[in-house]
Protein backbone atom coordinates (compact mmCIF):
# COMPACT_ATOMS: atom_id res chain seq x y z
CA UNK A 1 0.00 0.00 0.00
CA UNK A 2 1.31 3.50 -0.85
CA UNK A 3 1.68 4.85 2.45
CA UNK A 4 1.81 8.42 0.81
CA UNK A 5 -1.44 7.99 -0.72
CA UNK A 6 -2.85 7.31 3.05
CA UNK A 7 -1.04 10.08 4.51
CA UNK A 8 -2.81 12.50 2.07
CA UNK A 9 -6.43 10.54 2.02
CA UNK A 10 -5.99 10.90 6.10
CA UNK A 11 -5.03 14.57 5.89
CA UNK A 12 -8.33 15.33 3.51
CA UNK A 13 -10.85 13.84 5.57
CA UNK A 14 -10.89 16.81 7.62
CA UNK A 15 -11.23 19.49 5.28
CA UNK A 16 -13.94 17.23 3.07
CA UNK A 17 -15.71 17.62 6.19
CA UNK A 18 -15.28 21.06 6.31
CA UNK A 19 -15.77 21.81 3.19
CA UNK A 20 -19.37 20.15 3.32
CA UNK A 21 -20.00 21.61 6.51
CA UNK A 22 -20.46 19.74 9.84
CA UNK A 23 -22.35 16.35 10.27
CA UNK A 24 -24.51 18.06 12.68
CA UNK A 25 -25.93 21.12 10.07
CA UNK A 26 -26.10 18.46 7.44
CA UNK A 27 -28.84 16.32 9.81
CA UNK A 28 -30.44 19.55 10.94
CA UNK A 29 -30.85 20.57 6.96
CA UNK A 30 -32.11 16.51 6.43
CA UNK A 31 -34.42 17.02 9.67
CA UNK A 32 -35.99 20.25 8.63
CA UNK A 33 -35.82 19.65 4.50
CA UNK A 34 -37.14 16.21 4.21
CA UNK A 35 -38.98 14.93 7.64
CA UNK A 36 -40.02 18.33 8.14
CA UNK A 37 -38.62 18.51 11.55
CA UNK A 38 -38.38 21.37 13.53
CA UNK A 39 -41.45 24.18 11.69
CA UNK A 40 -43.61 25.24 14.14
Amino acid sequence: YDHGLMATQWLRTKGNSIEGGTSEIQLNIIAKRILGLGKE
